[in-house]
């Protein structure tokens, strides 16, 4: 597909999240090869992990803010139990990733955000209290700023949450326009 549109997505969460960061790959290349061929596309993924090298900044998220940059075409937000590490700027990398995206949706309005929060029940001797309840007060901001989030129960569960929703944007996406 060498004339493919490339459509990317930035995938933001704290540390608990891990398999779900991992189907949103594994989603994607299924969309590629299938979808993606027959209409021309292709979704990349955008995260720390893969797009980003050890460099100099203010603070680690600052690094990674530069690096990932604002060109992306969905926002993929994701959160468990744990809300993360806080930043000079934000309470948690995740959330100043999210506040970023927001500034960049209110310019940039085609810019989709997508928001989805576990809720598969755990043991309650493995949740750090307060970091849930920093979970749950944020679940509140994003629905505040507008947002439509999403619950689902375990990675399996988001694995066809997030194929779902990704179709419905990508058939909104590539749509012929008349």
């Amino acid at each position: 597909m060498e004339n493919s549109r490339i459509i990317t997505c930035f995938v933001a969460s704290p540390g608990d999240t891990l398999q779900e960061r991992e189907i949103c790959e594994k989603v994607m290349r299924e969309i590629n090869t299938s979808l993606g061929s027959a209409l021309g596309f292709r979704l990349e993924t955008r995260k720390w992990e893969k797009d980003v090298h050890p460099s100099i900044g203010t603070d680690g998220q600052h690094v990674i803010n530069r690096q990932i940059g604002l060109d992306y075409d969905i926002f993929i937000g994701i959160m468990y139990k744990r809300f993360g590490s806080p930043t000079p700027r934000a309470g948690s990398g995740t959330e100043e990733e999210f506040d970023r995206a927001l500034a960049l949706h209110e310019k940039h309005p085609e810019v989709e955000i997508m928001f989805y929060f576990n809720r598969e029940a755990t043991d309650l001797d493995q949740i750090d209290y307060e970091q849930f309840g920093k979970v749950n007060a944020f679940r509140e901001k994003v629905r505040k700023a507008g947002c439509l989030t999403w619950d689902y129960k375990g990675p399996e569960a988001f694995e066809g949450c997030l194929r779902k929703h990704l179709l419905m944007r990508l058939t909104e996406i590539c749509k012929p326009h008349v």
